[in-house]
This record gives structure tokens, C-alpha cells and sequence, in this order.
């Protein structure tokens, strides 16, 4: 099965190309990153000003597997960035394994006292059938998901101080109190690596738990906590 798209020149004429015999007028400085991936849309986000190339444009970029016949547009969303420092392009974000569909609207919206920044809306399709559309918008080098204010609320309401690790219910303590000290009986190799941490006593206790929980987190989780010692000590600063 062939893929055809609709396209249109610059004098208004219409008609029918074969997709795989069309390239997309994409800078090679951004195209090279496709990794074998077929591009299906390029848009400017904007344009940051180089020291040494001038105006630079920074990109978001739609990919699809290279091949005909797939149900959906796109499974694949990159936005490059310019580097200022190094004067390249580097990813600032990337969505792989997704059923995305055109179109995907790209503008600029103010945000008040953050000012004006480039956004861009993606249309995905779930498991079950439906379709959502997720705003993004470009925060100097960094893409973050603009969040609708029922969001916002709910994502506060998950931060509070008195979240709980995932641990059995002998282990449960709370998330963020600054006056913990927690031993763990880590492995031998796990152990260099908080040590380089100021939140670390060379015992392997954490001196501020609020700001090495994440860290501890992942190593409970990663070790299903097999070996964290059922000992918690509580002392004083």
C-alpha cells in the first residue's frame, strides 16, 4: 500500500505525489538526526541569535518509520535546539512509540509574566480508541507540557510533604522530613556513589532526606527493598 499526500505550490496548484519520492526541505544540520526515521513535518519554532551564524531557527520534527501502509502520520516528536555555547543542535525533547495524527498546530502564546514563547499541540490517539491533544511550549531549550488548571491543582495536591515511598508497611516513613536519618545496607557499589553527595554522611546515612529522597527512591524500587535494613534511626540535627 503507497502513501500519497495532498499538496499544494506557491502558484495555488493541487494534485496527488507519492509520498516516499518527496524530501522535505529540512536544513541537513537537523535532517542528519532522523537516524533512518522518514521526516513527515518540520515547523520553525523560532530563532535564537548566534554569535557566529546569526539568526538560528530551532525546529520541531514529526518521524515515521520508513515504510508505506501504517494506519497513523507520525510515532515519533523531536524539537532541536541550538546550542549557544557549542553551536550546534541538540535535542531538547523527544516522544517515541506514539500514534499521532496531522494536524499539529504550531504559534505563540503569552503566558504573562513569563512572557511569549512558542507553543505546539500534538494529537495522539490511547489504547482505547480516543483521541487527546497535548499543548507543549518551548521554554528557552527546555519543552514543558502546558498543564490546564484542573491539572495544575492535581499536580499540587500530589507534592504534599506527607507522600509515602512505595515500601512494605513496617518500612513506610515519610516523604521529605528533614530530621531522618535512614541506614541502608546498600551493595558495595552503590555506596561510592551517594558518598560524593553533600546529603551523605560516610556511614551511607542521608543527612537531609527531603533533598536525596528521589534518589533513595529509585534505589529502593530498583532493589525491591531487599536489601534496606528494617532499622530507621531518628535523631536530631
Amino acid at each position: 500500500m503507497d502513501d500519497w499526500w495532498l499538496v499544494r505550490d506557491h502558484q495555488g496548484h493541487t494534485g496527488w505525489v507519492l509520498a516516499r519520492m518527496v524530501d522535505l526541505d529540512v536544513p541537513l544540520d537537523v535532517a542528519q538526526y532522523a537516524e533512518g526515521q522518514r521526516i513527515q513535518a518540520a515547523f520553525v519554532l523560532d530563532t535564537v541569535q548566534d554569535s557566529e551564524k546569526g539568526a538560528v531557527a530551532q525546529y520541531l520534527m514529526l518521524l515515521n518509520e520508513n515504510r508505506d501502509g501504517l494506519p497513523y502520520d507520525f510515532d515519533q516528536v523531536r524539537v532541536f535546539t541550538w546550542n549557544l555555547k557549542r553551536h550546534r543542535y541538540e535535542t531538547a525533547y523527544r516522544e517515541r512509540n506514539i500514534v499521532g495524527y496531522f494536524p499539529v498546530p504550531v504559534s505563540s502564546e503569552d503566558f504573562g509574566k513569563e512572557g511569549t514563547m512558542p507553543v505546539f499541540t500534538v494529537r495522539k490517539q490511547n489504547e482505547d480508541g480516543s483521541f487527546t491533544e497535548r499543548k507543549y511550549r518551548l521554554i528557552g531549550n527546555i519543552v514543558r507540557p502546558v498543564l490546564a488548571p484542573g491539572e495544575e491543582a492535581q499536580v499540587k495536591s500530589t507534592s504534599s510533604p506527607n507522600f509515602l515511598l512505595d515500601l512494605p508497611p513496617c518500612q513506610s516513613i515519610p516523604y521529605g522530613l528533614p530530621r531522618i536519618l535512614l541506614f541502608c545496607e546498600m551493595p558495595r557499589r552503590c555506596r561510592s556513589w551517594p558518598r560524593r553527595s553533600k546529603n551523605w554522611t560516610s556511614r551511607g546515612t542521608i543527612r537531609n532526606f527531603s533533598t536525596s529522597s528521589m534518589a533513595m527512591a529509585m534505589f529502593v524500587k530498583s532493589r525491591r527493598a531487599a536489601k534496606v535494613s528494617r532499622r530507621w534511626l531518628w535523631s536530631m540535627p
